[in-house]
């Protein structure tokens, strides 16, 4: 009798198994990331009332809809006082889910917010209040969501906009760093994505040195890991109409696998809006 069940027993567990892991396929997820600063600053009716909102969009799109990423860290994105909100408008024309949150304190005619764009259902969502920034009425915000892709990897996401006064650069990281400590183990992947507003350095003090060599857990500039110099005037975003620095960066966890990173510099919309040019980069992340 015994000896009967066991060979069922083993015949099951391939099944068994398939049905754990919902069919996961153990093969490595490729994931097309981008960064965005879309500038909503310059974007409203009452400063732009000769460009269409609908205009606007279509032309973000433009890039958009040639990179199809599967997950997009949007800055500066804006939501109207009817409350329609250009994040969601983006992820409908690109097929994705949308989460946005609001940083401006005060109603200007709109508010201006961050967006995590996914193609993947975002099954935990947190932001993280880094305080008031001094040059305008906004708190700058950190934003963190978690989801699954379809070969089973969990996948945590970041998206901030970071201070442009560089005394506040650094502890705003710090925050940061201590927030994903308690979320993200240090075999788990995670990309970051933002506008940093800071360069990259070989100063031990500076915040880009901080986010790559001293953070934890620990993410990679990918241009590293492909051999770029990181400071490389292809790789430089801002301001869009004559590229001087690279302030916008896509982080990953050192697990993840890099083919390809590189600021988009065609199609892109008038330089007039926005005033950075969005960052990509395809990734592979393992089951």
């Amino acid at each position: 009798m015994g000896r009967g069940r066991y060979p069922l027993r083993v015949r099951h567990v391939p099944i068994i198994l398939a049905i754990l892991v919902g069919g996961c396929s153990a093969e490595p997820q490729p994931v097309r990331v981008v960064s965005y600063n879309v500038k909503a600053l310059d974007w409203t009716d009452l400063q732009s009332p000769s460009w269409p909102r609908a205009v606007k969009d279509e032309d973000l799109l433009v890039t958009l809809r040639a990179v199809e990423p599967d997950l997009a860290g949007l800055q500066e994105t804006r939501r109207q006082r009817d409350g329609a909100a250009q994040a969601d408008e983006l992820a409908a024309a690109l097929g994705l889910h949308a989460w946005s949150v609001t940083t401006t304190t005060a109603f200007l005619p709109w508010l201006q917010e961050n967006a995590i764009l996914s193609r993947y259902d975002l099954l935990e969502r947190q932001d993280v209040d880094l305080g008031p920034d001094p040059t305008s009425a906004e708190n700058r915000r950190f934003l963190y969501a978690r989801l699954q892709l379809p070969n089973g990897a969990a996948l945590h996401v970041g998206n901030v906009h970071d201070f442009t006064d560089a005394a506040k650069q650094l502890p705003a990281l710090q925050q940061i760093a201590s927030f994903l400590r308690d979320r993200v183990r240090a075999e788990d992947h995670l990309v970051w994505t933002g506008d940093f507003n800071f360069a990259p350095s070989d100063e031990a003090s500076a915040p880009y040195s901080y986010v790559t060599r001293q953070l934890s857990p620990t993410v990679i500039d990918p241009l590293l890991r492909l051999g770029v110099a990181p400071a490389a005037p292809e790789q430089h975003t801002s301001p869009a109409s004559s590229p001087k620095r690279r302030i916008d960066f896509i982080f990953v966890s050192p697990g993840i696998t890099v083919r390809s990173y590189r600021a988009i510099t065609t199609p892109v919309p008038s330089t007039v809006y926005p005033d950075h040019l969005a960052v990509c980069a395809e990734l592979e992340i393992p089951p």
